[in-house]
C-alpha cells in the first residue's frame, strides 16, 4: 500500500510541474490505481476519482475470493479508520452549530465518566494529543449503547502521556469523541453522522449500521494466508462499537459524491476569500 500512495502522490505532485502534459482524465487515474492494487494482491476495491465537475466510479475485482462476486462501485465497503475522518468533522461541525470551543472538554456531554476521560477535550481527541492509549479496533460488540459503555470505562491508567504532550494514535479516543457527539446531540452516534455528514454530502446508501451494510451487496475482508488470499472471518465486525474505532460501511459511489461537493466546497472557500483580500 505504501507503494501505492507513493506512486499517486508523485502523480498529483508532477502534473502542475509539467504544463505541456495534459492531464489525466479520471479514468486513465482509476487504471493506474487498478493496476497497484493488482500488483499489491489486493482483491478488489472501489475507487472513485474527481477531476472538477467529472466523477469516475468503478468497482475493480471481487467483493469475496471464495464466491468470486463482483465488487461494483455500489458495493459496500469498510470503511475503517477512515471513519475518524467524517467523526471530526462532524463533531467541529456541531460544535459550530452549538456555538461551542473546540477547546471545550467532553465531560458534560457524556454522563458518568471518570475525571482524566471528563477533563479531555474535544480538540486533543480529533488532534490524537489527549494522552489516551490505543486499543486493538478488531474486539467488542456491535451494540450501540456500548460507545458510551466503553467511555465510561476509561480510567486514569488508560492515560499514559499529559494532554498536549506528543501525537499518539488512539482508537479510545475517537470511540470517547464518538460518545461525546452523542451527547452533544442527544441522538445515536450512526443517526448524528448520518444527519450531519452523509445525507449533506450525497452519500445516501453510506452507514455505520453493520447489519444496514450487509443486507445489501457488500464485500468483506480478506488476508493472505499460505500465499493464498483467504477470507477474513470475525463473528462480529463493529461499525460502532465504543471498544473499538467507530467505523462503518460506505460505496464508491457515494464517496465520489462526497469527494465532489468537498472539493466544490473547497472551490468556493478559496474564491471567497480572494474576494476578501481584494482592494475594496
Amino acid at each position: 500500500m505504501a507503494r501505492l500512495a507513493i506512486i499517486m502522490t508523485a502523480l498529483l505532485a508532477a502534473a502542475p510541474r509539467e504544463a505541456a502534459q495534459a492531464t489525466p482524465s479520471p479514468g486513465d487515474v482509476a487504471d493506474l490505481i487498478a493496476a497497484e492494487l493488482k500488483a499489491a494482491r489486493v482483491p478488489g476495491a472501489g475507487i472513485a476519482v474527481v477531476s472538477g465537475d467529472q466523477m469516475l466510479a468503478r468497482g475493480y475485482g471481487v467483493a469475496n475470493a471464495e464466491t468470486q462476486a463482483a465488487l461494483g462501485a455500489d458495493t459496500a465497503v469498510h470503511l475503517g479508520s477512515l471513519t475518524k475522518v467524517f467523526t471530526a468533522l462532524a463533531v467541529t461541525k456541531v460544535l459550530d452549530s452549538l456555538q461551542l470551543a473546540i477547546s471545550s472538554p467532553v465531560g458534560p456531554y457524556v454522563p458518568g465518566l471518570a475525571e482524566r476521560a471528563g477533563a479531555a477535550t474535544f480538540h486533543a481527541l480529533l488532534s490524537q494529543t489527549s494522552g489516551l492509549r490505543d486499543r486493538a479496533g478488531d474486539s467488542g460488540t456491535d451494540a450501540e449503547i456500548a460507545l458510551g459503555d466503553s467511555a465510561r470505562e476509561l480510567t486514569a491508567a488508560d492515560f499514559l502521556l499529559p494532554a498536549g504532550t506528543v501525537f499518539s494514535y488512539s482508537n479510545l479516543g475517537y470511540s470517547l469523541a464518538g460518545a461525546a457527539l452523542e451527547g452533544l446531540r442527544k441522538q445515536p452516534y450512526a443517526d448524528v453522522m448520518r444527519a450531519e455528514i452523509f445525507l449533506p454530502l450525497g452519500m445516501t446508501r453510506s452507514t455505520l449500521r453493520l447489519r444496514v451494510a450487509t443486507a445489501a451487496d457488500h464485500a468483506v475482508g480478506h488476508r493472505i494466508e499460505n500465499d493464498a488470499l483467504a477470507v477474513v472471518r470475525r463473528s462480529r465486525m463493529i461499525p460502532a462499537s465504543g471498544r473499538r474505532a467507530i467505523c462503518g460501511h460506505r460505496q464508491p459511489t457515494c464517496h465520489g459524491r462526497c469527494l465532489r461537493s468537498c472539493t466544490r466546497a473547497a472551490s468556493a472557500r478559496r474564491r471567497c476569500c480572494r474576494n476578501r483580500s481584494s482592494p475594496a
